[in-house]
């Protein structure tokens, strides 16, 4: 089954309701430069990193010399590959972006993303397939696909890159920060189905 990370939670009534689909993986976004950005001490990120159960995960565009909340149990950085403390090491990385060398062997699963040279994550780019496979030919770890995912084209997504999991944020919104409750069944629902339907053939 393909696990699903929602990301860039502002309410914790979204949250709340994300964790009721049964999402594998929750986040929230610590970058000044975003929309979906969140103080390290407002609410939603006491809320989720309270929960059990579920990954909780905080994007950070640099992680160097800033502690991320204790509760956390994976850090996904940007660009950079730093980290501070004991959490699970992650890379977003973007074509454009971040410069594939063996540094990144030492993390502990990569997200692949679409780039935009302002913004980190959430800007509804798509992922070349390309791309996808050049990494892939790389990487025989956990390997995660984000960037332009809606619940209108994940199944597509699934049958074409058959990836471990699938991260979004805008998609699921109807304004950045917030979550749309539709949106967010309608692309649970859609990957459970995509799962069942690409994996049960192999």
């Amino acid at each position: 089954m393909v696990k699903i990370k929602f990301c860039g939670f502002t309410r914790i009534e979204d949250a709340e309701f994300a964790l009721s689909l049964g999402v594998d993986a929750m986040g929230v976004v610590f970058q000044p430069n975003s929309p979906r950005n969140v103080a390290p001490d407002a609410d939603i990120v006491e809320w989720i990193g309270a929960q059990s159960g579920v990954r909780r995960t905080a994007v950070m565009g640099t992680c160097a010399g800033r502690p991320v909340p204790a509760a956390f149990d994976a850090v996904q950085a940007v660009d950079v590959l730093e980290w501070k403390g004991n959490e699970s090491k992650w890379l977003a990385y973007r074509p454009g972006g971040s410069v594939w060398n063996e540094r990144i062997l030492t993390v502990d699963g990569l997200l692949v993303d679409a780039y935009h040279p302002e913004q980190f994550g959430g800007t509804g780019h798509r992922v070349e397939l390309a791309h996808w496979e050049e990494v892939r030919r790389l990487w025989d770890r956990e390997l995660w696909l984000a960037g332009g995912l809606s619940p209108d084209n994940v199944a597509e997504a699934i049958q074409l890159f058959r990836p471990d999991g699938v991260d979004l944020a805008s998609g699921i919104e109807s304004a950045p920060g917030v979550k749309d409750r539709q949106k967010m069944t309608d692309f649970v629902q859609a990957v459970r189905e995509a799962s069942q339907n690409v994996f049960s053939r192999e």
